[in-house]
């Protein structure tokens, strides 16, 4: 092969030197891909692939070394994709779509907003590093964090929506911002105060955000 590279995206080859030879693998990887991650949907999230697959099986592994990758079962073998910070998929066992944010798979559901628009819920279960997704308007986190855990504001985000977050169970939940990051908020309070506290994390440009709500030191 000559010529071929890597597309936007999701990471499909092509651009070939018209009239190379032994393209055809590759191709067949790019159709792969496409047919997996065109509407796609994964039969549930599970810490390691089953024993006993059907071609054509899809899940998201959630530990050891493909850690968040989704297994793909084509033709009697395991292929491993790895996913993008905004991904979303469908979870056949859990009847619930779920989204990437960069770090864990989320729950994702809409729902109607007043004035027309949506929000976007989304059940964290792992320590959070906020990400455009989440600065992309509507957003509802609900922290369900075994332990105490944080929110890590990190720096050169460019999404300029608020994002709510609410901690529902589990521990207490901290915004930590990155070193160049500044977070303004009364008498520097930095945690939700009690389980059923909400705050609203709001970008104010060049690296700064308020931080409003329902927060204690």
């Amino acid at each position: 092969m000559a010529g071929e590279r890597i597309l936007p995206g999701v990471g499909l080859t092509g651009y070939w030197t018209p009239g190379s030879d032994g393209w055809g693998a590759a191709m067949d990887a790019n159709m792969r891909l496409a047919s997996a991650l065109i509407q796609a949907r994964v039969l549930s999230q599970v810490a390691a692939e089953p024993v006993s697959p059907v071609n054509g099986d899809m899940h998201v592994i959630t530990a050891g070394v493909n850690l968040n990758k989704i297994a793909i079962r084509d033709n009697g073998a395991w292929v491993y994709v790895t996913p993008q910070a905004g991904w979303i998929v469908y979870d056949v066992s859990a009847t619930e779509h779920i989204t990437f944010t960069g770090t864990t798979w989320d729950v994702l559901t809409t729902g109607g907003a007043g004035g027309g628009g949506s929000i976007s819920l989304v059940n964290a279960t792992a320590a959070i590093a906020l990400t455009n997704v989440h600065l992309a308007g509507g957003v509802f986190v609900r922290m369900n964090v075994a332990g105490a855990n944080n929110i890590t504001i990190p720096t050169g985000l460019t999404g300029v929506e608020p994002v709510t977050f609410m901690w529902e169970s589990g521990g207490q939940p901290t915004f930590a911002p990155a070193g160049g990051v500044t977070l303004q908020s009364p008498d520097s309070k930095t945690k939700l105060r009690v389980a059923g506290s909400q705050a609203t994390l709001v970008p104010l440009g060049s690296e700064k955000y308020a931080l409003i709500g329902d927060i204690a030191l």
